[in-house]
């Protein structure tokens, strides 16, 4: 009966280990790529550079900070959008379309505080949207170039 059970034991256990062993170690159907021993390109000689001399007061900053005061607010409610470019001029009415990308922030003013904008020098100017949060109100549009902005800007609408 052992020898029974072990005859039994190792018809299953030898297909299992055959298996397991796995093929041969064939050839590989495609062949390794070759290494390229070029040297590497030559170069010239690098530049030589001088010293950067600028003046004492000189500064990298390219912004400045505008204080925006409310001098007069339309009667509804709703917030003024600020953009640095425009998108499209209307010649016959001389309205700026702002390009809404460029917005620099949204602000719901009031005439008791001021807002701050960083103005980059950069800018042709800013161009301020009136957006009402009513149906019957109108959008306004007003546009500041460069030269008509200054530290303080007072606005209405």
């Amino acid at each position: 009966m052992k020898q029974k059970l072990l005859n039994i034991l190792t018809l299953c256990c030898l297909p299992l280990t055959l298996i397991a062993c796995g093929g041969g170690g064939g050839e590989a159907s495609t062949p390794a790529p070759e290494v390229s021993t070029a040297p590497p390109p030559t170069t010239s000689a690098p530049e030589t550079t001088g010293n950067l001399v600028v003046s004492e007061g000189f500064d990298f900053r390219i912004d400045s900070t505008i204080n925006l005061f409310m001098t007069e607010l339309p009667n509804e409610p709703g917030v003024i959008n600020i953009y640095f470019k425009h998108e499209y001029y209307d010649a016959d009415s001389g309205t700026y379309y702002p390009d809404y990308s460029s917005l620099v922030g949204s602000w719901r003013p009031s005439t008791s505080s001021s807002f701050p904008v960083n103005f980059n020098q950069n800018w042709d100017g800013l161009l301020f949207v009136w957006v009402p949060e009513t149906a019957t109100g109108t959008e306004l549009y007003k546009r500041y170039s460069k030269s008509q902005l200054s530290n303080e800007l007072y606005l209405s609408m």
